[in-house]
């Protein structure tokens, strides 16, 4: 049938009677609306223009009106995943969540229906890995990325790797090239791009802050090696592998996604049975109504790491750690523990401890339990003592009178060592210098980083601490990339200001072309015949032999002979591990090199405990 325009003519052309039909339609709803289109009484330069605008307008909010159907992906572990993100922000949409553990195809249609029936917008969310059923088609489509570190740490509590991880992630993204997306980490404006992207209605009083949480933001270490995988994902989503977007004032929410990993290797070289029961058991304790702790990715690390009988154990340890969450990273670091433990390699499994307590929080508190009963069962009574009130000490918990007080009583009860250390010497000596009046910021280096998070030792972390509280610049020097990585890394995790640097003691003072005001000397070891055959093979592996007494002291002799030229005027020396023998000579580290800096204008300010604080008795001519 053929329809009339406004002045009763037949319009026979078919595309203008279909353009007419919707016109007329469009009144019809004007009517039942009760809208009134704005019409000025001078008409506007362009009425046409501005009558079809103001048409649009109306039919997209008539569209909202009537089941507007709009389809959200993103990235896993974003909180635009949750429903409480949308409740907040557009009540005024219902949700559904599509998950890759429930098909529910049947149900989604039926609700689609349902909402398309109630005349109100909604909207289906899912992770990129989830496929919308042919039969149902969305109004509009969008995807909200995030940088692919971040989305693994948010969104898995463990279980699988980074490599898996960004695998399944780029295979899932697959299906949505071409799709408007937006990278939402470090923008502030996430609710604003949603809403004009899916055409959905906020609400006027919609609230963007999220509540807080308790982990602290997230970011890539120092030295971080994500693999291939990971590093394609970077690149096709537009980030930057080695760093993180600026992060808003919002923090991410509870994760949304966990996926498995299945481990297929018949051969389990790791001695870590035992802890992994544990680990499995103290966690239901905690979390009894969660799914069982998925220990598999971790049981994979340590086999790995424990194949060809070890021997790159600690290298291979740290390459792999960062294909792990940072549950599983603590998790790792105690099976690493018992491994050691068991091997008899003591002073390596209390490191790997040591180490763990970094990945614990106030949200995962199971994890220092364990770190606390693997101290236990190496009867370390202070490292006990310490994992149970790690927590309680994290940084951000206590306010600094009662975190001193409880780091005190803690002390005190489990009888820690106080002595002084070789670095307790020297930051004894330091704090009788009038260090924050100084007229220039001055510079302590320590030649040996830590090796081993050793209760009552770790001389790193304890300079460090004492540097910045004082004003001081810090770096420390050590010939084994392992050490340098994880002081960098701690560094980092601990917001200090300072460097590591991988070299040979002697090479850097050497190469060094500044002033130096204080130094920590406590690098090549001397040969005490009970070092661990672990510490051995990283002498091997980077100085080419077993550690060797005659190197020891022709190591820290060349150092001496540097700081003669190189140390301030009112500068320190302090040596540790060496002492005066019974026959009246210096012992140990410094069997050379004491001689040489006494002979040359220093003297001894303090010796003990195995340790010497000197200082230039004279002015360098």
């Amino acid at each position: 049938m053929n329809r009339r325009n406004a002045r009763g003519r037949a319009v026979t052309d078919p595309s203008a009677n279909e353009a007419l039909a919707l016109f007329e339609d469009l009144l019809i709803l004007i009517d039942q609306e009760g809208t009134v289109l704005d019409r000025a009484p001078t008409p506007p330069a362009l009425p046409l223009a501005s009558l079809l605008e103001q048409c649009e307008s109306f039919v997209g909010n008539i569209s909202k009106k009537n089941g507007h159907f709009a389809m959200l992906w993103a990235m896993p572990g974003a909180p635009e995943l949750s429903r409480a993100w949308w409740a907040s922000r557009f009540p005024a949409v219902a949700v559904w969540r599509m998950s890759a553990q429930e098909d529910d195809s049947a149900g989604l249609a039926d609700w689609v229906k349902q909402q398309r029936g109630a005349q109100r917008p909604f909207v289906v969310i899912a992770t990129p890995d989830i496929v919308l059923p042919k039969e149902l088609s969305p109004d509009a489509g969008a995807l909200l990325l995030r940088h692919p570190y971040t989305a693994f740490h948010t969104a898995t509590l463990g279980g699988t790797t980074l490599t898996s991880f960004c695998d399944k992630l780029a295979e899932g993204l697959a299906h949505l090239e071409g799709i408007d997306s937006f990278q939402s980490d470090g923008a502030v404006d996430v609710d604003e791009w949603v809403s004009g992207a899916l055409n959905l209605p906020r609400s006027a009083q919609a609230v963007s802050e999220s509540p807080p949480f308790e982990t602290g933001l997230i970011h890539v270490p120092p030295y971080f090696n994500g693999g291939e995988s990971y590093e394609f994902l970077c690149e096709r989503l537009g980030y930057k592998a080695d760093r993180l977007p600026e992060l808003p004032a919002r923090a991410p929410e509870a994760p949304v996604l966990y996926s498995s990993y299945n481990s297929s290797s018949p051969e389990r070289p790791a001695v870590i049975s035992t802890f992994l029961e544990r680990a499995a058991f103290v966690y239901s304790a905690y979390n009894p109504d969660s799914s069982p702790l998925d220990l598999s990715a971790v049981r994979d690390v340590l086999d790995h790491c424990a194949t060809d009988e070890g021997k790159n154990f600690l290298d291979t340890f740290d390459r792999v750690c960062d294909q792990l969450t940072r549950v599983d990273q603590g998790l790792a670091h105690l099976a690493a523990a018992e491994h050691f433990s068991l091997l008899g390699e003591r002073m390596n499994a209390l490191s790997f401890i040591g180490s763990a307590l970094s990945f614990s929080s106030p949200k995962a508190p199971w994890l220092s339990i364990l770190a606390a009963a693997a101290y236990a069962d190496l009867n370390v009574k202070r490292g006990t003592l310490r994992a149970l009130a790690a927590d309680a000490l994290a940084p951000g918990v206590l306010d600094t009178t009662t975190k001193e007080s409880l780091s005190g009583i803690v002390t005190s009860t489990s009888g820690e060592d106080t002595k002084d250390h070789g670095h307790s010497l020297l930051m004894s000596g330091l704090s009788k210098e009038d260090l924050l009046h100084a007229e220039r910021k001055k510079l302590l280096v320590e030649i040996g980083t830590t090796r081993e998070l050793v209760p009552g030792q770790g001389s790193t972390q304890k300079l460090a601490q004492f540097c910045l509280q004082n004003g001081l610049d810090f770096l420390t020097v050590d010939m084994d990339p392992r050490n340098t990585r994880n002081a960098a890394r701690m560094f980092f995790h601990q917001g200090l200001p300072f460097r590591a640097i991988c070299a040979k003691g002697e090479d850097f003072l050497k190469q060094y072309d500044g002033v130096i005001d204080y130094i920590f000397l406590d690098a090549y070891d001397f040969d005490h015949g009970n070092h661990s055959e672990v510490r051995q093979d990283r002498y091997v592996k980077f100085l080419g032999s077993r550690i060797d007494e005659i190197a020891c002291h022709e190591m820290h002799l060349l150092c001496a002979k540097e700081l003669k030229e190189k140390l301030a005027p009112d500068g320190l020396i302090c040596f540790d591990d060496t002492w005066v023998s019974i026959e009246g000579t210096w012992s140990a580290k410094g069997t050379l090199a004491m001689p040489y800096l006494l002979e040359n204008g220093f003297t001894v300010i303090s010796a003990k405990n195995n340790a010497a604080l000197l200082r230039r008795a004279c002015k360098v001519s």
